[in-house]
């Protein structure tokens, strides 16, 4: 959850004004976390799920988690449609 954490500050940090809660064309990282990988926020969440899981592991958390990932992959998906239309993005 640590290393989830440090990700989650450097793409955070990475992003800077262009970070929102709404999907939206603010603009192109190519840096830092996002030079390495395409979202690094989203394997930050995935990091963190895995490492609260393990330590929380219970019927509770599982389902917690997988509706959390089931509305990260709709927004995902809005993310990547909206992306698409920017230049400098490969799909």
């Amino acid at each position: 959850m640590v290393v989830a954490a440090g990700l989650s500050l450097a793409s955070l940090l990475t992003l800077g004004r262009w970070f929102g809660i709404r999907p939206a064309l603010r603009g192109l990282a190519q840096t830092g976390p996002y030079g390495l990988v395409r979202h690094p926020l989203y394997l930050a969440y995935l990091l963190a799920d895995i490492g609260f899981n393990c330590a929380e592991w219970n019927g509770g958390t599982v389902l917690l988690t997988a509706g959390g990932w089931a509305l990260l992959l709709y927004r995902i998906r809005a993310e990547e449609h909206l992306l698409a239309q920017e230049a400098g993005w490969a799909t």
